[in-house]
């Protein structure tokens, strides 16, 4: 019976500890759109050496979508899109309800894996009811995502 209620109390402990963590999803979907995004932004960087022309990257606020082109000037995905690494269709990720960008813009990187611009750029993906948001610089004469 005393091992009975040692399991119990324990059993309770337990879940009165983890439990919490796995509810909190919606804050680990957004750590990990954040490092979707960064990923997806170093990708960019890698292929545009690799291929030895420029890549874009699209953030798109309004549909909440972020993809890679060879093209700068279109929002749209599908119009010269860079195919997903395993050669699928276009690298497109659209974000979690929860989860949005700071705004509409463009990373350009050439063949060198350099920013078009002269500015350093920064990508901030902020999470509704988190209190933090993340922050994503691009080095505008490396390339160098952080």
């Amino acid at each position: 019976m005393l091992e009975l209620i040692m399991v119990i109390v324990l059993m309770g402990i337990l879940s009165a500890v983890l439990l919490p963590r796995f509810a909190a999803r919606l804050e680990f979907e957004g750590r990990g759109f954040f490092n979707q995004t960064e990923g997806m932004i170093r990708y960019a960087q890698k292929t545009a050496i690799a291929q030895r022309r420029n890549v874009s990257v699209q953030i798109n606020n309004t549909d909440k979508r972020i993809c890679l082109t060879y093209q700068a000037a279109s929002l749209d995905c599908a119009v010269n899109g860079v195919p997903e690494p395993d050669g699928g269709a276009t690298f497109s990720k659209i974000a979690p309800d929860n989860v949005n960008f700071s705004a509409t813009s463009t990373i350009t990187f050439t063949a060198l894996g350099r920013l078009t611009g002269s500015a350093n750029v920064q990508v901030t993906v902020t999470q509704a009811g988190a209190p933090d948001a993340g922050t994503i610089t691009v080095e505008a004469m490396t390339g160098y995502v952080h």
